[in-house]
């Protein structure tokens, strides 16, 4: 036999969905003026609508508010820690929104295969690099400098990021695998996109790795711009490669 449901209780469903249905449409009216800049969510605001789990509201906060880097710090590491039942909405931040740099060093540590295509940001960089270089020091591990190659192997570091980058001309200490590896890194690097921030060639020359140097002055694009560094460190083959290769520009 069919269950029969009471009247009271269809008027206490239709009383409900009503209620959810406002508050969806409110909701989704804050989200359109914010776009417009008629609004702003504050970080309660978007909390709130993270913790409904209402997939469409959560999809269209974070395309309003998310390519800005207005989604606050705690509600994005609520969604990227909540994958049940965010799944698709943690992929789409991931993916196309700016992170904060607490979620990036989070999943950095993790591995950056698990961060996607997304380029990260300058101090994301930075903290890249320094993991890896510890890691792979601390650990007699070279695999951590994998995450380096990958990373740079299809985007272009920030100027911070080049900066810290040759720092592995110099590590200081480490193995020799380790020592190969991290010179390798940046020849890689130098290869494939041929320009340093002015500063970064600065600190090219001053590691003095002649392998290195001498890629850039031959490989850059604009050709070296850290000319009184490379006279005053006087090594004759660099010179004599600068002024070759000053010659056809």
């Amino acid at each position: 036999m069919e269950e029969k449901i009471s009247v009271a209780e269809i008027s206490r469903l239709r009383e409900a969905a009503e209620e959810e249905r406002k508050t969806h449409q409110t909701i989704m009216r804050k989200i359109k003026q914010q776009k417009t800049g008629e609004a702003d969510l504050s970080p309660d605001e978007q909390m709130k609508i993270v913790k409904r789990g209402n997939a469409t509201e959560i999809r269209s906060m974070l395309e309003a508010f998310g390519i800005k880097g207005t989604i606050d710090e705690k509600v994005q590491i609520y969604i990227y820690d909540n994958i049940i039942g965010y799944g698709e909405i943690r992929e789409y931040m991931l993916e196309n929104c700016q992170l904060c740099l607490n979620l990036e060093k989070r999943i950095i540590d993790k591995g950056m295969h698990k961060y996607g295509k997304k380029h990260i940001s300058p101090q994301a960089e930075v903290y890249l690099l320094k993991q890896s270089l510890t890691k792979s020091r601390d650990l007699n591990d070279i695999s951590y400098i994998l995450e380096v190659e990958q990373y740079i192997a299809r985007d272009e570091l920030s100027q911070a990021g080049q900066v810290e980058l040759m720092s592995y001309l110099d590590i200081g200490y480490g193995r020799d695998s380790l020592i190969d590896k991290c010179e390798q890194c940046v020849r890689d690097y130098i290869f494939k996109y041929k320009a340093l921030s002015l500063e970064a060639q600065r600190l090219l020359i001053k590691s003095g790795n002649h392998n290195a140097i001498m890629d850039y002055i031959q490989e850059s694009s604009k050709g070296l711009e850290a000319e009184d560094e490379l006279m005053e460190r006087g090594n004759r083959k660099e010179v004599e490669a600068y002024f070759k290769r000053y010659a056809t520009m």
